[in-house]
């Protein structure tokens, strides 16, 4: 019955002149029609986009609705009222909920300038607000132990209400970073600023993806399902990159995208920012294969500026096959984009955006170091990666000379860099693999190695899964070790590979310009 009916659609889409050619899968000299099945394929074949719109709508759509219902938010909303802070004589007040098993301490410190709330390990609170005045801001760190220092407003509202203060407290447990996002879209659209009002350990643009979340109420459920339309997007962007290569091979090759398991767990399971990032790469990549140079180039720009791993792409520019002036020129343009978004931004919140430059240039995330990266489980065992980030920087000035003098290219230097990226830096999370993504295609021609992404990214959620059973630590800590040491192995062969068929294509290239 759903194929008649699908086949029926078909025909539907075929008489209306959707599709422009004759059916290929006519019998020759029987006068017979093709199969339901085949009318089926030949009308998905005509139109890949909507094929891609269909695997999506089947494949992400119950997931999305089977995650919603099985993970609902772990979120409580105290009001703590000013008359219990000050009855026991000590300033504080203790709140047990138990529904969610969390104990609230909230302190009035000094003379009420600062709010101070403590929740349990895996709890976090994220909104403070003076009811009736309005919600506080805060750069203090999304931990545990979080303080909210007033102004002078608010101490003349909280003088004139006497005992009638209360304040509303929002925790969430810690499972994903969608709260945090909820939170600086909302201080966007409340006017106020980012790093000086809100903790923010991020380049400016990317808290600009969070205002329509953040108008839509900033639930898990609203966040899955912008991220996984943003893995939508990304596919749809691949398919036309590649458009070119045929139907079926764009169909495959945004399906290799959308339905890769990494792509999924990070987009709905959990719930990253990494696919925003990758689909501004695919952006760029898309760009560059149009023969679009400095359309590109700006996009690197706004990339940078969004997430410092756009930066991966400057050494591209630097080796593409163009003119010395030109690849100079689209290089400097990238910078001018960066640097207009960024002046302002260091002008206002100097110390914020020193931060965040310290935390993506050398992977300084604090006392412990996370992520699946080799260097932090060897961490664990008391090798911290104290070298790391040099010997990146000696490695990337190495390869840029190869790839400069050799003219590479844009997509294959980028590439390149990203493995480099991923193979050195002590701060890999699973979400960066997905970078790897939008150039599948560029390495279908090389045998097996067009499976090894794909590969990689199944090992990279094998890793994440097996940081969640708490395997990074303890007698366990071989068994991700190995997976990792099997990872890194993958990685380095797919540099080599690339690198080796890159500086071949460079050769040939000369020898037709001689």
């Amino acid at each position: 019955m759903v194929l008649r009916l699908a086949a029926e659609w078909c025909e539907t889409v075929k008489n209306n002149k959707w599709i422009y050619r004759p059916s290929p899968f006519m019998v020759p000299g029987t006068g017979r029609g093709p199969s339901p099945k085949r009318r089926i394929v030949e009308g998905l074949s005509a139109h890949p986009y909507i094929t891609i719109l269909i695997i999506w709508t089947l494949v992400y759509v119950p997931i999305l609705i089977a995650v919603g219902l099985s993970f609902p938010e772990d979120h409580t909303t105290t009001e703590l009222t000013i008359d219990d802070l000050r009855s026991s004589g000590e300033n504080k007040l203790e709140y047990f909920d138990p529904d969610i098993n969390v104990m609230l301490t909230a302190r009035i410190i000094g003379n009420d300038t600062d709010v101070t709330v403590l929740a349990p390990d895996g709890f976090i609170p994220i909104r403070m607000e003076l009811v009736g005045y309005g919600k506080l801001y805060t750069s203090s760190p999304y931990d545990e132990n979080r303080t909210w220092t007033l102004g002078d407003g608010e101490i003349r509202y909280i003088q004139q209400k006497g005992n009638n203060v209360s304040w509303r407290v929002d925790v969430y447990k810690k499972v994903t970073d969608a709260p945090f996002y909820k939170d600086r879209g909302e201080t966007l659209l409340e006017g106020h600023m980012i790093y000086r009002d809100v903790p923010t350990l991020n380049p400016p643009l990317i808290n600009v993806f969070w205002i329509i979340p953040a108008m839509l109420g900033g639930s898990f459920f609203v966040f899955r399902s912008y991220f996984a339309l943003f893995a939508l997007f990304s596919a749809l962007l691949v398919m036309r990159t590649y458009w070119e290569e045929g139907r079926w091979k764009c169909v495959l090759f945004g399906g290799m995208f959308l339905l890769n398991p990494l792509t999924i767990y990070s987009t709905i399971g959990a719930v990253q920012d990494d696919i925003i990032v990758a689909f501004l790469f695919a952006v760029s990549v898309h760009s560059i294969i149009r023969r679009r140079e400095f359309l590109a180039s700006l996009t690197v720009g706004l990339g940078m500026a969004t997430k410092v791993f756009h930066a991966l792409m400057l050494p591209g520019i630097l080796s593409d096959r163009q003119p010395l002036a030109r690849r100079l020129l689209r290089t400097i343009l990238s910078v001018i984009v960066l640097a207009v978004v960024m002046i302002p931004v260091t002008y206002l919140s100097p110390g914020g955006v020193s931060t965040f430059a310290r935390l993506y240039l050398t992977g300084d995330s604090g006392a412990e170091l996370t992520g699946i990266s080799l260097w932090r489980y060897l961490g664990e065992l008391g090798y911290p990666p104290f070298l790391n980030t040099p010997v990146l920087v000696l490695l990337g000035l190495g390869l840029l000379f190869v790839t400069f003098r050799k003219e590479i290219g844009m997509i294959g230097t980028t590439l390149l860099f990203i493995l480099l990226f991923l193979m050195v830096f002590p701060k890999i999370h699973s979400g960066y693999y997905l970078l790897l993504l939008p150039f599948i295609p560029f390495l279908w021609k090389m045998g097996a190695s067009r499976f090894l992404i794909p590969l990689m990214g199944a090992l990279v959620l094998l890793l994440d899964l097996m940081n969640g059973a708490s395997w990074n630590s303890g007698h366990l800590l071989f068994v991700p070790i190995l997976v990792c040491s099997v990872l890194y192995i993958i990685t380095g062969y797919l540099f080599i590979r690339v690198l080796g068929e890159r500086l071949k294509d460079a050769r040939i290239n000369r020898r037709s310009r001689i």
